[in-house]
């Protein structure tokens, strides 16, 4: 680490400690704030959230636009994780492969929980809301989040202990024709007046079965037309998954000013996939008959974070955590290839032992009447150290030779950020902000070592303008420079070799097509680095009834995407196509959308309890070194669509809720050799919720009730001719049933 960066962390670590020793022998009557951050300056640096404070009235304060999904909304909305949650929102959208994101740009939002990546092996958005305490988007970017999210960000934040004990219980069940599982939450909270300790708990639980099949067609391509058939095949997917996940929260207040905190967590996740694979070749035996795979993943994680708040008696306030996290993920893959002249048996076990630990120190201070100034630093350091072991028929594979049995992995990381936030008029307010970063990766696989390292500056500035001071309608402009980093698996070299396109038990292996090609990682990927801009108009209509029109832009130069190669590669005699990722050259992406959320209520009196919400995004983009037509960075359609209400009964306590996301068909071109088509995709579901008291309410759930077949093709390009391959997946409606107790 260079001198100057480490000056850097030394100075911020300095002037908290100084305030600490300035401060930290008075006293301060003010009650300790809560950990629900806002970048308005004329409020403390941190408000309490309570019933008085919805949502949308923190989405007004902030200069930015946070959008805030309070606790009161998660409790409401009856969903069980993250990902149904986000799906309901106006500003997130939905791809045709089903990705969640913001402007239509999946790939390219981060999420973060409590401000940190998540990591790797856990997906965030499966996060049962039983340990969730609110989430906050942001479409334009804020220096405290990082210099990540060329796409905006979402942060989940940790359920928080809140000053009324209660304790809440929720079960389910699901099930359709070939689906069900089962579920159990659990959450309490215990708060005395008077007692400087307070904890909460949270528990839960669940298990899922999933039956899918697919069929496939492969057709050879020549001169630009489809040839002749290749290939049908025939899978059947059986996906079993059980998980239990618990958190807790112990809080000591010791002073009125100081709070100490250990919110240790655990996870433990099986999934057990069996499958089987029937093709049929033109001309025949030209390839595998039939395939069995059966897969085991178990995923372990205990992590044990550590908090201190601090209030000083002028207001400012320090927090700092250590977050360290220790999870191992173990992958056992036996399959069987039955050919016409023999049968292949493959073994594959992986054993990872990781870890991820986080510093993170944030200092907020008011300057004058009309600044608040937040400093903040993070230093992080991940690890993976993993063991692999693969057979072809009891013997060592040999093609995996060269990327030997073990890889590690070290990813060190330091942050440092600065943002000032400041009511520059009566109706304008301003936030800017500055964010460093520098990252090393080493990665050795075998005899083969490589490093990824980059340092980054990533400035941020957003304005908020509102005709008068007492106007609730406002004008945004956020512009930004951002980056999105790759990921450890991305620079990784060890392949998973296309199983119809194996490789031979005793020596490399040799040529294969681009219809079968392997799949890998880039050590030589770079960081991708965007420039944004978004402008949006917020127009209440009355009450909470919101309509956000926005448009916004991004150049994102060494733009990554996946790309089709012939390469000579560690595992083969002879050069093998492969998908990779690669810096594909600049990406240019233009759009706007339209939001509603509105309660009838606002609109006139007398009007039935009718809520709507809704979107419409239109988006447009091309990649510099990619030939038209369809050129456009992955994942994006030419526009998204969502309808979404509730309506209660005024006769019965009943409340039903609807929920629709559409995306067109079209086709996406990515690369120079290959180019992919999703059918049009229709997500729609319902639920209704009838309240037998305040504290006990039953749900019942319609899932899936959209599209039922999901038909995708893909196009490959290469000098051996082409070929095109058309996929269709089934999913059918699935039925739910919640019981929701509070005691």
């Amino acid at each position: 680490m260079s001198s100057n960066r480490s000056s850097a962390i030394v100075v911020i670590t300095a002037g908290l400690l100084f305030h600490y020793d300035a401060h930290g022998a008075q006293k301060n009557d003010a009650s300790t704030i809560a950990a629900v951050s806002t970048d308005k300056p004329n409020a403390p640096a941190q408000v309490t959230v309570s019933g008085s404070v919805s949502d949308l009235d923190a989405r007004r304060e902030s200069i930015a636009g946070k959008i805030v999904v309070g606790r009161k909304a998660i409790e409401e909305s009856g969903v069980a994780t993250v990902h149904e949650l986000l799906k309901r929102q106006p500003s997130i959208t939905v791809s045709s492969n089903g990705r969640l994101g913001l402007m239509g740009m999946p790939g390219y939002t981060q999420i973060l929980i409590d401000g940190v990546a998540p990591v790797a092996g856990k997906n965030p958005l499966d996060t049962d809301v039983v340990h969730i305490e609110r989430i906050e988007i942001v479409k334009s970017a804020l220096a405290e989040f990082g210099p990540y999210g060329s796409a905006g960000t979402i942060n989940i934040v940790s359920r928080k202990i809140t000053r009324r004990s209660n304790t809440q219980l929720r079960t389910g069940l699901s099930g359709g024709e070939r689906d069900g599982g089962a579920s159990v939450a659990w959450s309490t909270n215990r708060s005395t007046d008077g007692s400087p300790i307070s904890y909460a708990l949270q528990l839960s639980a669940g298990k899922t079965h999933q039956l899918s099949e697919e069929k496939s067609t492969l057709f050879d391509i020549e001169a630009g037309r489809m040839a002749r058939l290749r290939e049908r095949g025939k899978a059947g997917i059986d996906n079993d998954s059980a998980r239990v996940s618990g958190g807790a929260t112990l809080t000591w207040q010791a002073t009125s000013t100081d709070k100490l905190s250990i919110e240790p967590g655990f996870m433990a996740l099986d999934i057990d996939v069996d499958s089987h694979n029937d093709h049929a070749w033109i001309p025949p035996h030209t390839g595998a008959l039939r395939s069995t795979q059966s897969a085991r993943s178990p995923f372990r994680s205990i992590s044990m974070p550590l908090r201190w708040n601090k209030v000083f008696a002028d207001r400012s306030t320090v927090a700092l955590s250590l977050s360290p996290t220790r999870f191992s993920v173990r992958r056992d893959v036996d399959r069987t290839d039955a050919f016409a002249s023999n049968v292949e048996r493959r073994a594959r076990d992986e054993r990872s032992e990781r870890s991820a630990d986080f510093l993170k120190a944030d200092y907020t201070t008011k300057v004058g009447a009309q600044h608040t100034v937040k400093l903040g630093t993070t230093v992080g350091r991940n690890t993976e150290d993993t063991r692999f072991e693969s057979l072809v028929d009891g013997a060592p594979d040999p093609s995996l030779a060269r990327l030997g049995a073990d890889r590690a992995i070290t990813d060190r990381r330091l942050n440092v950020y600065i943002q000032d936030t400041a009511q520059l008029t009566t109706t304008l307010g301003a936030n800017a902000g500055v964010t460093f970063e520098t990252r090393k990766a080493r990665i050795r696989e075998g005899a083969l070592r490589s490093t990824s390292a980059h340092s980054i500056l990533s400035p941020s500035a957003n304005l908020s303008w509102r005709p008068d001071p007492a106007s609730k309608h406002q004008v945004r402009l956020g512009v930004a420079r951002t980056f999105n980093a790759p990921f450890s698996d991305q620079l990784t070299l060890r392949p998973e070799i296309n199983p119809l396109a194996p490789c031979a038990s005793t020596t490399l292996c040799g040529a294969n097509s681009a219809a079968f090609a392997d799949r890998t990682g880039n050590p030589n990927l770079q960081p991708e680095k965007a420039l944004g801009l978004n402008l949006a108009l917020e127009r209440y209509i009355a009450g909470d009834t919101v309509v956000t029109v926005e448009l916004f832009a991004r150049r994102i130069t060494d733009a990554i995407g996946t790309d089709l190669v012939l390469l000579d590669v560690p595992w083969a005699q002879a050069p093998r196509y492969v998908l990779r990722p690669e810096n594909l050259g600049t990406a240019r992406s233009l759009g706007a959308s339209v939001e509603l959320q509105m309660l009838a209520t606002d609109l006139w009196a007398g009007a039935p309890k009718l809520e709507l919400r809704g979107a419409l995004t239109v988006a447009r983009s091309r990649i510099s070194t990619v030939p038209g037509p369809d050129n456009r960075i992955a994942n994006q359609s030419p526009w998204t669509a969502k309808l979404g209400g509730g309506y209660a009964l005024n006769s019965v306590p009943l409340k039903v809720n609807v929920d629709l996301n559409t995306t067109p068909a079209g086709w996406i071109r990515t690369s120079l050799a290959r180019r992919t088509y999703h059918d049009r995709r229709v997500d729609l579901s319902m639920d209704g919720a009838w309240t037998f008291s305040p504290a006990l309410k039953l749900r019942l759930n319609l899932d899936n009730l959209g599209s039922t077949s999901l038909r995708s093709r893909e196009e490959f390009f290469a000098a051996d001719g082409g070929a095109l391959r058309f996929t269709d997946r089934s999913r059918v409606p699935t039925v739910g049933l919640r019981l929701e107790q509070r005691f």
